[in-house]
């Protein structure tokens, strides 16, 4: 186990939308530089960093997530590792694209 710096995130990552691409229609356009469609991963959020430190005046900005939240984020490739049976990635925080909330 290891505690992240800065404004990067431990995700578990959720097994049942590995290895699978979703292209909604909203989605259809946005294109890689290669011409491929991206998609994105989902997560649930394990730990955090303290956050990142203004440019100027060195304050801590608080990070937008907390452990617990299930968080999708684009699909690029992250450090990946096991963490009790369970693969997990290192993201910051400026790579995720928005968390789910229940309905």
């Amino acid at each position: 186990m290891f505690r992240p710096l800065g404004d990067r995130l431990v995700v578990e990552l959720d097994e049942s939308l590995s290895n699978v691409i979703h292209i909604p229609p909203v989605v259809e356009k946005w294109r890689s530089k290669d011409g491929s469609v991206e998609g994105w991963n989902r997560g649930r959020v394990i730990r955090v960093g303290p956050g990142k430190k203004h440019p100027k005046s060195g304050a801590l900005l608080p990070m937008c997530v907390q452990p617990g939240d299930v968080v999708r984020f684009s699909e690029l490739e992250f450090p990946e590792d096991r963490e009790d049976g369970k693969r997990v990635c290192l993201i910051s925080e400026m790579d995720i694209l928005g968390v789910e909330e229940a309905a």
